[in-house]
């Protein structure tokens, strides 16, 4: 029985096998990398869109003093979807 087991593993891992099996872990990893900083870029974006809608709100009227803009409500959402992918980026397991 033994012997049966040994002559179909050698069978089976080649090294030929090996080096397919290699290639598509490489593969995987090189796609999961990939997914990881399209994931720190969608967080980047969103931060930048923040930190953009709060500088185009911090218009300032020399009479009243703060004047509010229409881009208010917008600047509030661009705070929770940043706080939102960043809970997901962070969410996410490393492998």
């Amino acid at each position: 029985m033994d012997e049966a087991v040994d002559e179909l593993l050698l069978e089976i891992v080649t090294p030929v096998a090996i080096e397919v099996t290699l290639a598509v872990q490489q593969e995987l990893q090189a796609r999961l990398d990939e997914v990881e900083q399209l994931r720190k870029e969608q967080v980047e974006r969103v931060a930048m869109r923040r930190d953009w809608l709060c500088v185009a709100n911090l218009r300032v009227d020399p009479i009243i003093g703060w004047w509010p803009t229409p881009l208010e409500p917008i600047g509030i959402g661009s705070y929770r979807a940043l706080q939102e992918a960043q809970q997901e980026y962070d969410s996410t397991p490393e492998d």
